[in-house]
């Protein structure tokens, strides 16, 4: 796959405000414009990301109120039964937009109670007894005894991006998981002009919460970029970034259709040797996309195959991981074919057969 950049047209415009742990960024492509213009856009994208940063900050404020709220309750009546401590915890997960659960670690950092979502409740007996002494938000807790935000991480109880916020009880800590889908509606409903992206970056510099949901899922990450490196050095305000251009050549793994932003891994830059292991191209900068060698045709596989395994289901495509499944057990890619015994050996001819005759016709 071959991707070409548009040449010194495009300039993006990257507004800080410092959010801990994350970051708010508002992009403006500039294509053209004249000086006058780019300063009132400089100045309103500003503006949006300070109101957008202070919606953002004030969500961030309501966890904490509500676990100050329980970290009181549980401190005030400390005979509390552990079934007790678990409905409390529970009551104000159920009850809340941001909980996914709440837990209490003892002093060396492991779960001894856990609050959750009436569909999870199953999870209690696989999060009880988890030790997280080792994530640096709970040691900080210890150490300074202030509430701390963790990193983002993929929550194992819901399946979604996460922040953990820990406070300390004690010889405890309490700690709240709040999924960032909150965020991320909130993001949405500011994405209402189409020349302004609004998205959120972790501590890591990768992108959490985009309106393209490829790049949010891929966790795209820009802290290579300087204004993405000023920004988190806490120097808040706008920056402007010149894309010259250049042409990529990599393997395509995503595309969105709506916006042809691509993402491609094994990526080569014109004027660099080195390999990229992933790049993430936003559609507005990229100018041509083309084919560089044909992709392997499965479909075309798929009804060579069922001319030997007729039955129903015999033959599975698994078009997105690139994939035939041949009775439930021989697996096929454009790379080869996976298993032993007489099937896997009369795929295999099959597959041979007609890989040969695709490269004939190339």
């Amino acid at each position: 796959m071959g991707i070409k950049s548009l040449k010194h047209s495009l300039a993006l415009t990257f507004v800080f405000t410092s959010i801990v742990p994350i970051a708010f960024v508002s992009i403006f492509v500039l294509n053209h414009l004249s000086v006058d213009n780019i300063n009132e856009i400089e100045k309103k994208n500003l503006l949006l990301a300070k109101a957008m940063s202070g919606q953002i900050e004030s969500s961030l404020r309501e966890p904490l109120v509500v676990m100050e709220n329980v970290r009181t309750l549980l401190r005030s009546n400390p005979d509390y039964s552990e079934s007790a401590v678990h409905q409390i915890l529970s009551l104000h997960v159920r009850g809340s937009k941001f909980f996914e659960s709440i837990y209490i670690l003892d002093d060396k950092g492991i779960v001894r109670s856990v609050g959750l979502p009436p569909a999870k409740d199953d999870f209690k007996k696989e999060v009880i007894g988890i030790n997280l002494a080792h994530k640096d938000f709970f040691k900080k807790v210890r150490e300074t005894g202030k509430p701390t935000w963790s990193d983002t991480f993929l929550s194992i109880i819901s399946g979604k991006m996460s922040l953990a916020l820990g406070l300390s009880m004690d010889d405890k800590t309490l700690v709240g998981n709040c999924s960032i889908e909150y965020l991320a509606d909130l993001v949405r409903r500011s994405n209402f002009e189409t020349s302004i992206i609004t998205s959120i970056i972790d501590r890591g510099g990768a992108i959490i919460v985009h309106p393209d949901p490829l790049i949010a899922a891929r966790q795209v990450n820009v802290s290579n970029l300087h204004p993405v490196q000023e920004g988190f050095a806490g120097n808040e305000g706008t920056y402007r970034y010149l894309f010259d251009g250049k042409k990529f050549v990599g393997e395509l793994k995503g595309i969105s259709p709506e916006t042809l932003t691509c993402v491609l891994i094994k990526a080569k830059r014109d004027d660099d040797i080195n390999e990229i292991h992933r790049i993430c191209l936003n559609g507005d900068q990229i100018a041509e996309v083309y084919l560089e060698e044909a992709p392997f045709d499965l479909l075309g596989l798929k009804d060579e195959l069922e001319q030997i395994f007729r039955r129903p289901g015999d033959v599975k495509v698994y078009d997105e991981a690139g994939l035939i499944v041949v009775l439930e057990r021989v697996k096929v890619s454009e790379t080869g074919v996976e298993g032993i015994g007489p099937v896997a050996d009369r795929v295999r001819a099959i597959f041979n057969r007609y890989a040969s005759d695709q490269a004939s016709e190339e």
